[in-house]
């Protein structure tokens, strides 16, 4: 939650929807289709791969739940390393793209488990795939 002053703020019209009109892209919609198409080419290894899955499984057994991590959120998951690795400016994704990729991408899956506490369901994820073995580099 933001907190009763920024609540206060924002009941009053300050922030949220006001403030769209200061938004200024980051790229233009070219740029953005450009990036998109060349996630598909960034190189994800079978032992990357390996290790995302681990990553979230361990996730899993330690939520004692797996219909938490859809297959959705794991292909999700996996389609934002590549995006880090672009942005990134690299043609492979690496396991330490996973893991910067993983807390955010699963932890609001994890909301109602943590009480709604989001800095807790990322740990929980961070946690729980800190104790997947790093593949050797290939």
């Amino acid at each position: 939650q933001p907190g009763r002053a920024a609540e206060h703020q924002l009941v009053r019209g300050h922030g949220g929807a006001a403030l769209l009109g200061d938004v200024r892209p980051v790229a233009s919609a070219q740029q953005w289709i450009e990036v998109r198409s060349r996630l598909d080419q960034v190189h994800l290894a079978d032992a990357v791969l390996t290790y995302g899955l681990d990553v979230i499984d361990a996730v899993r057994a330690r939520l004692g739940d797996t219909s938490l991590i859809s297959t959705r959120a794991v292909l999700a998951t996996m389609r934002l390393a590549r995006a880090h690795a672009v942005v990134s400016g690299r043609g492979h994704v690496g396991t330490l793209f996973v893991v910067a990729i993983a807390a955010g991408a699963l932890a609001h899956r994890l909301i109602d488990r943590t009480n709604g506490d989001l800095a807790a369901a990322r740990h929980l994820v961070f946690e729980a795939g800190s104790r997947v073995p790093v593949p050797p580099p290939s």
